[in-house]
């Protein structure tokens, strides 16, 4: 007989009113989620700013691999948020408190594996990475370093979608906001103060990791959220893991193919324009993420809703949970991408004053900005269909960017060039929004679980 979940601390998601629910947790979401691209950002500020327009390029090669060590945290915390918020719904607290720590021993494991490899592979992960020239020397300093951290980076993103799978989207912004805090204090104290460059800014990375990794740990052991981790409840379940890796995998594949496309597209550019294009394009993607987190927050804030209420058999807020999202995360992103194409040259400023570095750039940001138009779109799909259990379709929506991305890339080095080989992933994204405008009026009209009746 499963244990029932008390009434309190995760009933409001599936009763206040749907404007303000998302709202109550959008906006610490993507407080959170600024705070948590503020990590790569403020070390490319610094670094530009202390290093040069070099520096910045070996941050921004580094950026695929840790984008790529994300996709493990995404696996197991996409999965298993989807599994609690669901249980939550359905009042089963043991099955949310045997998910949610499953999910956690999982992240440890494969966090401790990715730091292994990546600490024993440094010097060949810089080559991957497209490091050459002078980038070289610079991207292995900020490699040897950064490689440290990514068993807590696995961790806190685990961590943080299994709080917001409860609906404490506050309690997930302060874990994340602790550690950019602490980063933001000792990255001109590492690169200024003491001279340590690169390697400096990766040093005030990995203390900001551990930072939010002891608050993550202190929230679940405390048991302040709706779940309790206990040893007991870190055991592994078989059956629990295999559901949680079926809804992660495509949070996995989205985020690893994003990654991979990434260190496709600098290898490309490099090869096409040099490693002050790189520099160039690593600000331009800095950008975009600044701009397009808060959307991303709204989005984010969809799957403990919607998997609520799917899970209590409520089908008119799941909707309503959809449009909204929608709704309101295009209304940011479009404001953001009127900033980036009417001030590219000022955006440019805050990283670097290299006249050249601009120059190439400011293209660049505005043939990206276009993506904003439809990104929400197709992030609320896939964030959606992985909210309700729905791994196949969640799937092919996460596939589909990096697949035509990768196509467009190729036949742009053959034809128009270093300009279609940073144009094509906002293409991409702008196919996949299609796709997901389908498959939800295709669900919304033919699944029995998702009909409102007239």
């Amino acid at each position: 007989m499963s244990e029932k979940l008390q009434p309190g601390k995760a009933d409001f998601m599936g009763t206040m009113p749907m404007g303000r629910l998302l709202a109550r947790i959008a906006i610490p979401g993507s407080v959170a989620l600024l705070v948590n691209s503020a990590y790569n950002l403020v070390d490319t500020i610094f670094v530009g700013q202390g290093v040069g327009p070099i520096g910045i390029g070996a941050v921004s090669l580094l950026f695929p691999f840790r984008v790529i060590v994300m996709s493990f945290g995404n696996l197991v915390g996409i999965g298993a948020a989807s599994v609690v918020s669901r249980a939550l719904g359905s009042g089963e607290k043991a099955r949310a408190r045997a998910a949610a720590g499953t999910a956690l021993s999982s992240a440890v494991l494969i966090g401790v594996i990715v730091g292994i490899l990546g600490v024993s592979f440094v010097s060949t992960l810089v080559r991957i990475l497209g490091a050459s020239g002078e980038l070289v020397e610079p991207t292995y300093e900020y490699a040897r370093i950064i490689v440290l951290s990514e068993p807590f980076l696995v961790f806190n993103f685990a961590a943080n979608y299994l709080i917001r799978g409860e609906g404490r989207a506050r309690v997930a912004m302060v874990a994340l906001t602790s550690g950019v805090a602490l980063n933001i204090l000792l990255d001109p104290l590492f690169i200024f103060g003491f001279g340590w460059g690169v390697g400096g800014a990766a040093l005030a990375t990995l203390f900001g990791h551990m930072l939010t990794t002891t608050f993550s740990v202190a929230y679940f052991v405390r048991g302040k959220g709706a779940v309790r981790i206990t040893l007991a409840s870190l055991r592994p379940r078989v059956d629990l893991l295999r559901e949680t890796l079926a809804i992660g995998f495509s949070g996995l594949m989205r985020q690893l193919s994003s990654g991979i496309v990434q260190v496709v597209r600098n290898n490309l550019i490099v090869a096409l324009a040099g490693p002050l294009a790189v520099s160039a394009f690593g600000v331009v993607f800095r950008t975009i993420l600044i701009m397009a987190m808060p959307a991303m927050g709204v989005a984010q804030a969809l799957p403990p809703i919607a998997g609520f209420n799917f899970g209590a058999d409520n089908p008119l807020r799941v909707r309503q949970s959809v449009w909204l999202s929608v709704g309101y995360s295009s209304l940011i992103t479009w404001i953001g991408m009127g900033l980036m194409m009417l001030f590219p040259e000022p955006i440019f400023r805050v990283f670097t004053s290299d006249p050249q570095v601009i120059s190439i750039g400011v293209p660049f940001m505005r043939v990206n900005a276009v993506a904003l138009l439809v990104f929400p779109t197709y992030f609320v799909g896939a964030a959606f269909y992985q909210a309700i259990g729905a791994p196949r379709r969640a799937l092919a929506i996460a596939l589909l960017r990096p697949v035509v991305g990768l196509a467009i890339m190729f036949t742009a080095v053959r034809t128009v060039g270093t300009i279609g080989v940073v144009a094509a992933d906002p293409l991409a994204i702008a196919l996949g929004a299609f796709m997901v405008v389908g498959l939800l009026s295709h669900s919304f009209r033919t699944d029995a679980r998702l009909a409102v009746c007239a």
